[in-house]
């Protein structure tokens, strides 16, 4: 015999709606965050998928990723002083 803990529930149209709204609620966009249209080469596109199944991550994720990196990047090359051609000093 099957404890009662076992046996299935049911699953009722409120429980259905429920479990909806929690996961389209847990994979939604975050609402502080900017959204915009982009065109990218098909080319670029397919290595920026390829680079985000390799790293476990949503092509959206490593969108941003790789622009948070590219900017970081950046700001270091910026931030460093040029060496100078002056002989005194």
């Amino acid at each position: 015999m099957h404890s009662q803990s076992s046996i299935p529930v049911p699953c009722t149209t409120e429980r259905l709606r429920s479990a909806v709204r929690q996961y389209t609620f847990r994979f939604m966009a975050s609402p502080d965050k900017k959204s915009f249209a982009l065109r990218v080469d098909p080319v670029l596109w397919t290595e920026i998928e390829r680079l985000a199944a390799a790293e476990l991550r949503s092509v959206n994720a490593q969108v941003e990723y790789l622009l948070r990196e590219a900017v970081r990047a950046r700001w270091k090359k910026i931030a460093k002083p040029k060496p100078s051609n002056d002989p005194s000093g």
